[in-house]
């Protein structure tokens, strides 16, 4: 192999080296909101609990609940413009005949691009090697110094999205198919009336009105108690007292 056919094969090696992509840098910019993600997270065990409320006719409601703390996570989307330097056919005319001169330019634009910093709004990817940079005035392959500017306002890439917002809040929801157990009593504690019964799909079950004299009640599900106090019913009304006819005490 002569010496000409050598340089020739070293210089082809040395550009295969470069690389030959279309684009030698990208930037990023953030557009406008594209979507919320939302995630939801039940953080700990749920509490039960147990309520009740007497209704018209002297029934009586009593409903289970399961209160979970929960954690909701926010996090803006935003749509990302690209903006590519790409190869320019009229750029190499350029660029070849002033390959070599402007190798120390390239390293200069390499070192200014590879120090500059992301921002919020802005981002660049930086995925070209040292070698790249360096040839890319001699390589037909590459444009750098004199590139085509390529903007595309809907890239696919997700790069821009906010810290997620924690939101902290807690959240009851019935519970069906739980056993209650019910217990009627009067004011000194002696038992009156019990009985036994499952909740609907709405976590809630109605008793009929309580046996005369009481004045607790008391139900008790999953290990979790309540104590109600029943309210007082109203006393029956005093009967009529007899009005005196003046004329019976006449006497003649």
């Amino acid at each position: 192999m002569s010496r000409r056919l050598r340089w020739t094969a070293a210089l082809l090696a040395l550009l295969g080296l470069g690389g030959s992509g279309c684009a030698s840098i990208r930037h990023y910019e953030r557009g406008l909101p594209k979507r919320l993600e939302t995630e939801k997270r039940e953080v700990g065990e749920p509490e039960l609990r147990l309520e009740a409320a007497e209704l018209p006719g002297g029934r009586i409601e009593i409903w289970v609940g399961a209160r979970r703390p929960v954690e909701v996570h926010r996090s803006v989307v935003y749509q990302t413009s690209e903006i590519r330097y790409e190869w320019s056919p009229w750029g190499e005319l350029l660029e070849i005949p002033l390959g070599i001169p402007w190798i120390p330019a390239a390293a200069i634009l390499m070192a200014y691009y590879g120090a500059m910093p992301d921002e919020p709004n802005r981002r660049t990817d930086r995925f070209w090697w040292f070698e790249s940079w360096i040839l890319a005035p001699i390589n037909p392959a590459q444009s750098l110094l004199f590139p085509d500017v390529v903007r595309d306002p809907h890239c696919e890439r997700e790069i821009f999205v906010d810290e997620p917002v924690t939101t902290r809040f807690a959240m009851s929801l019935s519970v069906e198919g739980a056993a209650v157990r019910c217990v009627f009593t009067d004011a000194g504690g002696a038992e009156l009336l019990h009985t036994e019964a499952t909740t609907d799909a709405f976590g809630r079950i109605v008793l009929d009105p309580p046996p005369p004299g009481a004045a607790w009640l008391a139900a008790e599900s999953g290990g979790k108690r309540l104590r109600h106090r029943l309210r007082a019913a109203p006393a029956d009304p005093a009967p009529p007292r007899p009005r005196a006819d003046p004329g019976a005490n006449t006497t003649k």
